[in-house]
């Protein structure tokens, strides 16, 4: 792949080959089987905004690493922003490696579950049987409690402990015996017991990683490549025992003097491993698919064990996954924070949606780099069609108060459309910006011209010359030239927004049939 922010479109084979196999049926079906699960769309006009965002931001020094968008199997944007070497200005790439701090979780369970797939152990396992000199209190602790941070260890001992391992290079203090870094010697107590209470703990993905060393008799990193990078064909990522070959990390935008990464004393699964945004994507890819563990295998990862977490209160806990929803869809994902780096990788597999971001500087946040993109991505198109299915209420309420007579609050309505303006002002300004021309301009043209009537007719003038016929026509022609340049607008974002707001106007005339049922049955008399 390649830096520009151009659609790459892979080759039929290669995509029905990492696609997950229910995509493209899911895409082909009844829109009506759809309706409830609205679908996020990226639009490469919606790319070029974010493209320029990215690139204004590493100017203004808030950013620097490497983005990937990508949607079922097509990538939209994969590009390197800032300097992965500031002293030698070597630029960052989509092929850059960069720390991945606690995304390495996903990785540490993914091993735990394909050993079990081979029998090896099993998540309801007392971790007691593979852990020599397992303390006595430990001994109802299982593999799943350590992979859900519900072990029920001291959070706050297992914090300094780990700490320990992250500074056991520069501390000569520090004992050398690997019991110390485990946990074991001496032995942490429990808060909790096992199960009870959520407390992530990064010293239990520590003994998650001597699990996996003890099982598949390798070292940790041995394990990772053979079990999982060489099957899928990543060669840039591995775990990190020194800076080698990995993007230079930076307190600060200005500063040259770039942080030091020190070995660690002993394996530890909750951090350390480097990747790149393109290595990743083959990850995120590799999981619609059997490549590792068949499907029903691979859902347990995402089972919101813990249903809210506290260090990201609108998310559950998997298997080193963070767990949540948007729009009634699953969205998992994970984050890494550090004072020298930030990861988040984020998927919504409903949509097949797939978004990357890895830097090298301290201080940025990965959330607000998600808010950020996600609004250039969707927020528009979302306002806008809550926005249109508000103008069909809007205008049903309308109908209601005129058929009633209610005067007032035909005037009220009045002036709501004119508040209803707002929104469609912002979002005609967004996709003007982003490139689209008269097939956005010309419908919007006649939704405000509606809009403009609307507001003079029941606010302004008052004056009601719909009952006669010569003015009536023109006005309900405008009316539905109106409501279907909505749906012309909404279908272009995409189908599935497209019938939404057909379904809203629908609903609309069968309100309207409905409310002036007396007439129609009065018409038909007078026929007959």
């Amino acid at each position: 792949m390649t830096e520009s922010i151009e659609a790459v479109q892979w080759s039929t084979n290669e995509r029905e080959s990492i696609i997950r196999p229910n995509s493209v049926r899911a895409l082909m079906q009844s829109p009506f089987t759809r309706f409830g699960q609205l679908r996020l769309v990226v639009k490469p006009e919606a790319i070029s905004q974010v493209d320029k965002l990215l690139t204004q931001m590493t100017r203004d020094g808030t950013f620097t690493g490497s983005v990937l968008i990508a949607q079922d199997g097509v990538v939209f944007l994969s590009k390197g922003y800032g300097l992965a070497d500031r002293a030698q200005e070597i630029h960052n790439t989509p092929q850059t490696r960069f720390h991945l701090g606690s995304l390495t979780k996903q990785f540490t369970a993914m091993a735990i579950l394909i050993l079990e797939s081979q029998g090896k152990l099993s998540v309801e396992d007392p971790i007691c049987n593979y852990i020599a000199d397992c303390p006595a209190a430990w001994q109802d602790i299982t593999i799943h409690h350590l992979l859900t941070h519900t072990s029920g260890l001291s959070s706050e001992l297992s914090n300094q402990r780990y700490w320990s391992i992250e500074t056991a290079a520069i501390d000569p203090a520090l004992p050398s015996d690997p019991a110390y870094f485990l946990g074991l010697n001496p032995a942490l107590p429990m808060d909790t017991s096992p199960g009870e209470q959520y407390a992530y703990s990064n010293l239990g993905y520590v003994l998650l990683a001597h699990i996996i060393e003890q099982v598949s008799d390798k070292t940790y990193a041995a394990f990772l490549e053979q079990a999982i990078f060489t099957p899928l064909n990543i060669r840039n990522s591995g775990y990190q025992d020194n800076s080698s070959g990995v993007a230079l990390c930076y307190p600060n935008s200005t500063t040259t003097t770039a942080g030091q990464w020190l070995p660690p004393p002993i394996s530890e699964g909750a951090g350390h491993l480097y990747s790149t945004s393109e290595d990743l994507f083959a990850w995120d890819q590799a999981l619609y698919t059997d490549q590792l563990l068949p499907r029903t295998e691979l859902e347990r990862i995402y089972e919101p064990y813990v249903r809210k977490t506290t260090e990201y209160p609108l998310f559950g806990y998997g298997y080193g996954w963070l767990v949540g929803q948007v729009l009634g869809q699953p969205l998992v994902g994970g984050a890494g924070l550090g004072p020298l780096f930030s990861t988040l990788y984020v998927r919504y597999p409903a949509d097949g949606l797939t978004l990357i971001v890895l830097t090298n500087q301290g201080g940025i946040n990965p959330l607000s780099i998600l808010v950020a993109i996600a609004s250039n991505l969707f927020a528009y198109d979302l306002i806008f069609v809550l926005t249109a299915v508000a103008f069909n209420l809007l205008l049903a309420a309308l109908f209601v108060a005129q058929r009633k007579g209610w005067t007032r609050a035909v005037r009220v309505i009045g002036v709501l459309w004119l508040l209803l303006s707002v929104p469609f002002g912002i979002v005609f300004v967004r996709y003007l910006n982003n490139g689209m021309g008269l097939e956005i301009v010309v419908p919007f043209s006649f939704v405000f011209l509606y809009i403009l009537v609307e507001f003079l007719l029941d606010y302004v003038f008052k004056v009601d010359f719909r009952r006669k016929w010569i003015t009536h026509v023109p006005y309900i022609a405008l009316e539905y030239i109106a409501l279907f340049s909505l749906i012309w607008i909404a279908f272009s974002i995409d189908r599935t927004w497209g019938y939404l707001v057909s379904i809203a106007f629908w609903i609309l005339l069968a309100s309207l049939i409905y409310l002036y049922r007396d007439k129609i049955k009065i018409r038909q008399l007078v026929t007959r």
